[in-house]
């Protein structure tokens, strides 16, 4: 999301408001002529585009879902309590007509709000104005019994807010699909697409949710497999395994031999591994070699596994499999490194780790010359990297890393800016 950050004449630290545009308004549409009249008064100012409107991203555009709303609040609160000027005890929200409804559910839901600003509050009415009859909660006879078209508490919200986002996107949807949309309606490999855009700008949470879309609309079996693969992979991004497990045998039961079998085994291989179920892991990088020979990504993970195991000889002939089709990068070629130093080949294993690590120092000299490319010549903190893991389109994950690294690859992180760009766009994630 992007927006501006005013900063006011007093000394700091400043109390600050956090400022969003109403139905489908943008920033610079009134809204911003509040914040100068608060920054005047001494007040610090963080407005900002919804996303999908004005100069936020998102897809698809100009759609108003007032539960990313709620959250695009939160998000803006938490960058906004990382301002070091910014007196993060005293943070207000202010929302305008539509948006005014948001700001009232972060108010309640949020600790950190110290104080809200709700002008033409959009809010549903409790009385059905087609229907000639009162309802008893319009006659003040109180809330004992549930309202059937209008749930003041919905189970969906009786989560403990510090483990459940209790304004996470994916409160309703599934019930508003069951009852509102027509799988004919829904175009699926759209749907797709929109998962895997959301996973090149690491937003992984949104991505699964539009995965298990596809899924469920998708009328070709072929289509719905490929969205189970990749929510399963979004979920190992998040390191949600035991999800990644039961989206890849999801997969696997729609079809185990198809062209998307073979990712799914050798992902489920992966999840397994880091889920600690270790030998049976094994057993289906193996199953994925079997159906896919030219998979270069299976005979990887099975060598790791194998590695891992302590059986060298056979992880070395796989690692090469893996290098002969194609898959040479430094993560690859480390691997092999350890491998040989496992037989004893110490020289030829020195060799080899001294190449993988110029081949990361290229990688990462690569990856700051983007990112100077991309923020030289833009106004605001720049977009977000290519980023991602190779094979994303294909839903590919690699093994577990001995130290710690996912092998993420091309990551991009937007420049926040400091005290002197307060007038310049910025990127909240």
């Amino acid at each position: 999301m992007s927006g501006w950050f005013y900063s006011p004449g007093t000394p700091p630290p400043w109390p600050a408001i956090v400022m969003a545009h109403g139905f489908s308004a943008t920033k610079q549409m009134v809204a911003d002529k509040y914040a100068e009249v608060f920054t005047e008064s001494g007040l610090a100012v963080l407005l900002y585009d919804h996303r999908g409107f004005g100069a936020s991203g998102g897809e698809p555009r100009h759609q108003i879902n007032p539960w990313l709303q709620s959250r695009g609040y939160r998000d803006a609160i938490t960058f906004a309590t990382t301002r070091e000027n910014v007196d993060s005890d005293r943070i207000a929200v202010w929302g305008d007509s539509y948006s005014s409804g948001a700001a009232l559910v972060v108010a309640a839901l949020d600790t950190r709000v110290a104080a809200l600003n709700s002008r033409r509050c959009h809010i549903p009415l409790m009385t059905d104005r087609d229907d000639e009859r009162d309802h008893r909660f319009s006659e003040g006879e109180g809330f004992g019994d549930p309202y059937e078209e209008f749930d003041l508490d919905p189970p969906e919200l009786g989560v403990d807010p510090s483990k459940v986002d209790p304004v996470d996107s994916r409160v309703v949807t599934d019930t508003l699909d069951k009852h509102n949309i027509a799988t004919d309606d829904v175009d699926a490999r759209e749907l797709l697409d929109v998962g895997l855009n959301y996973m090149q700008i690491n937003r992984y949470e949104q991505a699964t949710e539009a995965f298990e879309r596809t899924a469920r609309f998708a009328e070709d079996d072929n289509l719905a497999q490929e969205a189970w693969v990749n929510k399963g992979v979004a979920h190992g991004e998040l390191e949600e395994w035991d999800e990644a497990i039961g989206a890849h045998r999801e997969a696997l039961r729609i079809d185990d031999s198809s062209e998307h079998a073979a990712t799914a085994e050798t992902n489920l291989a992966y999840a397994l591994w880091e889920f600690g179920e270790t030998s049976e892991a094994l057993e289906h990088a193996e199953r994925a070699v079997e159906i896919d020979e030219r998979f270069a990504a299976a005979w990887f993970n099975r060598a790791f596994f194998l590695s891992e195991r302590g059986l060298a000889e056979e992880a070395l002939n796989c690692i090469d499999n893996a290098i002969r089709l194609g898959l040479r990068n430094a993560k690859v070629i480390e691997e092999k490194a350890e491998i040989l130093e496992e037989l004893g080949e110490y020289d030829q294993a020195e060799e080899l780790a001294e190449e993988a690590n110029q081949m990361r120092e290229r990688a990462e000299q690569e990856m700051m010359d983007d990112r100077e490319e991309a923020l030289g010549g833009g106004r605001g903190a720049g977009g977000p990297g290519a980023g991602g893991q190779p094979g994303l389109g294909a839903g590919r994950q690699s093994p577990p890393q001995r130290q710690g690294d996912i092998g993420l690859e091309d990551l991009g992180l937007g420049d926040l800016g400091t005290d002197e760009d307060d007038d310049r766009e910025w990127e909240l994630e």
